[in-house]
């Protein structure tokens, strides 16, 4: 501004609009400002007392600027907790949703050995039953089985009679009649005949433990007879309610039933991981 003039001594204020405020003399009635004196803008005393920069009043203060809050909701960090501990939630709620709703994956409960296919095979038809045992580490539920077929050349696998117990030959836990079989073959053995994986559906709850597996009355597509393969796996096997003999090549399937121990677990789990989601975000 230039030096400012002792007429303006008794002068209260004189201001001057400016881009970021306003410049005012620092006057009172009776001081006398020296030609030349002032304050800079930034209160150091460069060159003695006098002018002062104010911000406009439709700026707010600089030692006191507008509240930055945001209607209804906070500050700016609080909305961003507010929004982070919701999202938590969400996820938690997802996350239960999906493992209550996803269905389970059918595993190998049991798995008696592959296929040999050298050692002997037993006739499944003609009145002839077959009862090997199997073991469940865990309860479960059952979906199917898979075993091991020799077939004359040229046939074909239908069905099969099966049944599920507690004892050799049994059928108290479930049973089925005519199951549809579907076979992938795999290769000719050293006596001439085909040798089919065969798959069919079976169903049954059960807790851990020991139980047989039996089957009967397999149905081929030239009336020919189907034999079941003998591979001397783990299982204890019987023929036609009698004798004992070497088992055969199958698999079990289905999926592990959870205990309620372990859904416990996994619901405690989750609501000690969201109270302490809930504690780092209040």
């Amino acid at each position: 501004m230039g030096l400012v003039p002792r007429a303006w001594s008794t002068t209260p204020f004189l201001r001057a609009e400016r881009r970021w405020g306003i410049i005012e003399p620092d006057l009172l009635p009776g001081h006398e400002l020296g030609p030349g004196q002032f304050r800079s803008t930034k209160g150091s005393a460069d060159r003695g007392s006098g002018l002062r920069l104010f911000p406009s009043e439709s700026r707010g203060s600089i030692k006191n600027p507008p509240s930055k809050r945001v209607s209804g909701e906070g500050t700016n960090g609080e909305v961003h907790l507010r929004l982070k501990a919701r999202l938590t939630w969400l996820s938690l709620a997802a996350i239960m949703c999906l493992l209550m709703a996803a269905p389970a994956s059918a595993d190998t409960l049991y798995n008696n050995g592959p296929i040999n296919g050298t050692i002997t095979a037993w006739t499944l038809d003609n009145g002839s039953q077959i009862s090997d045992s199997f073991t469940l580490g865990s309860p479960s539920t059952l979906t199917g089985a898979q075993i091991g077929l020799w077939l004359l050349s040229g046939d074909t696998a239908k069905t099969v009679d099966w049944s599920i117990g507690t004892t050799a030959f049994g059928s108290d836990i479930s049973s089925g009649t005519a199951a549809a079989l579907a076979s992938t073959f795999q290769y000719n053995n050293v006596f001439g005949l085909e040798i089919y994986e065969s798959t069919f559906s079976v169903h049954g709850s059960l807790a851990s433990g020991t139980y047989y597996l039996t089957l009967q009355n397999l149905v081929a597509s030239n009336g020919d007879s189907g034999y079941w393969d003998q591979n001397d796996g783990p299982s204890l096997a019987y023929a036609n309610a009698a004798a004992q003999i070497g088992s055969e090549s199958f698999q079990i399937y289905g999926t592990v039933t959870p205990e309620p121990a372990s859904l416990v677990l996994l619901g405690s789990g989750m609501l000690i991981f969201a109270g302490l989601m809930r504690k780092s975000t209040s």
